[in-house]
């Protein structure tokens, strides 16, 4: 996707093709094209976990062109299908395990946070326990915030990229991608719940 700024003026005024509010729905359409669409909302709430980390990272990192990025390459890369006919179980298992694991070669996923002085970590952000824009509403001014620090004296948001993967990370990941997957195998009622 193009990379360059959009033009601010009419008629587009900052929006263009590939910006990110429109890789949402160039990722579902991705989704329906590999015949993934009831796959669409455990992906989706997973990477919304990440909303908002796109404005501390350099574009080339935004978590969500990221994800559509992996999807348009995949789409491109696979003969056209038939997206009203339904994916053997193990069709679907292995197009959804090649997914995860490009998805586990993004930079975002090493991207960590928290409030604090550099170094000294008073809060720290989980994405599997929050969301990034909740994690952001417990800056400076929030009371929750305060009452985990030693003092009044706050620090800004702390956000830097980890050189190592981090397996464990990387597991959790792992599970909550494909936990819907394999309940959908094995016939039970798999929400999207993303594992939390």
């Amino acid at each position: 996707m193009d990379d360059d700024y959009p033009d601010d003026d009419y008629p587009f005024f900052g929006r263009e093709v590939g910006d990110h509010g429109n890789a949402p729905f160039v990722i579902l359409r991705c989704l329906t094209h590999l015949g993934l669409a009831d796959w669409a909302a455990t992906l989706m709430h997973w990477l919304g976990r990440y909303d908002g980390l796109e404005q501390h990272l350099q574009r080339e990192y935004d978590p969500t062109r990221n994800v559509r990025d992996v999807l348009t390459q995949l789409c491109g890369s696979l003969p056209r299908r038939d997206a009203t006919l339904p994916l053997s179980a193990q069709e679907r298992r292995s197009l959804i395990e090649a997914i995860v694991h490009q998805l586990l070669q993004l930079t975002f996923l090493r991207v960590r946070a928290y409030w604090g002085p550099w170094g000294v970590k008073k809060v720290i952000w989980d994405p599997f326990a929050m969301d990034f824009l909740a994690f952001l509403a417990l800056g400076p001014d929030s009371k929750q915030l305060r009452n985990a620090c030693e003092s009044d004296k706050l620090d800004a948001l702390q956000v830097w990229t980890k050189s190592l993967d981090d397996p464990s990370h990387e597991a959790m990941v792992r599970h909550i991608l494909l936990e819907e997957a394999q309940m959908k195998e094995s016939g039970a009622g798999a929400t999207p719940n993303g594992g939390v």
